[in-house]
């Protein structure tokens, strides 16, 4: 493995543990280009994670963009330099990662996702897309079958990340929950007083956990029969029935407190669904 690569990993290990014990479990000739793409999306994660304005985000976003579109250097960064490297070894779509870039430009805002569907129109060009080509990666000729495992389980993997952690997200100012989600808009439950404020957040809490539901049962129906080469990519998901229960009994308080299940509980949840080859039900 290259030092770009074995750069990537280690990333993966201190940012992503979920996505780097999945890569462990694919084929070893595969795992430098799954690495490059997931440590990618640490990189971009990493800039609205710590930039507060705007602006600065959404330049460091298009030297991303500009340095995929161009294509020629790895601009002495070891990320973009294996990025490159994957996409030209597996032939992938660039248009898909700018597209990815274009999307995430909506994380330096403040603006309240519009609805439901401009969501999982998201969550398609971020989380899903990301899935679905490491799913390229680990098999050129995938089928549609990893499309809708990808488009469905890229949306319960984006909320379950989100319900995780709320605090974060309040103390951010960032409204990924659309207006529709239920009757409450965000200043429901941000401003609101006390007693208001916690039915505001019980509602889109219930609201929020049944759509992410909905979409892993999606998922898990589609995972069923999906070959097994491109199952290794999906095992991050196995940890989000249990996610979502930690959620559901931590009730309100998952606002104030970060949902953080135990890295052996993950280690174990995706070390279990790669051996079986089976998914967790939610029950």
């Amino acid at each position: 493995m290259n030092k770009e690569a074995s750069y990537c990993l280690k990333l993966l290990k201190e940012s992503d543990r979920d996505r780097y014990l999945s890569i462990l479990f694919a084929p070893l000739q595969y795992r430098e280009g799954l690495a490059s793409l997931f440590a990618f999306n640490v990189e971009i994660n990493r800039i609205s994670e710590t930039v507060h304005e705007p602006m600065i985000g959404e330049i460091r976003l298009r030297w991303w963009r500009d340095a995929i579109e161009a294509g020629k250097t790895g601009e002495g960064n070891p990320v973009l330099s294996a990025l490159l490297s994957t996409i030209r070894q597996y032939d992938l779509p660039k248009a898909a990662l700018l597209r990815y870039c274009d999307a995430r430009v909506f994380d330096f805002y403040d603006d309240q996702m519009p609805d439901l569907t401009s969501l999982e129109g998201y969550c398609g060009e971020t989380t899903s897309a990301l899935l679905e080509l490491a799913c390229q990666i680990l098999e050129k000729n995938a089928s549609s079958l990893t499309a809708e495992a990808s488009g469905h389980g890229g949306v319960a993997d984006f909320m379950c990340r989100l319900l995780r952690s709320l605090p974060l997200l309040k103390a951010n100012g960032r409204q990924y929950f659309p207006k529709n989600i239920v009757e409450a808009t965000a200043e429901d439950f941000i401003v609101s007083a006390p007693h208001k404020e916690s039915e505001q957040q019980k509602k889109l809490l219930n609201a929020a956990i049944e759509f992410d539901k909905k979409h892993y049962q999606k998922f898990y129906q589609y995972y069923k029969n999906l070959p097994v080469s491109v199952r290794p990519v999906f095992l991050p998901l196995a940890i989000i029935p249990e996610a979502l229960r930690k959620i559901e009994k931590k009730g309100t308080l998952a606002f104030k407190e970060c949902v953080t299940p135990s890295p052996l509980r993950h280690y174990l949840a995706v070390t279990k669904a790669a051996i079986t080859g089976r998914m967790p039900k939610i029950l």
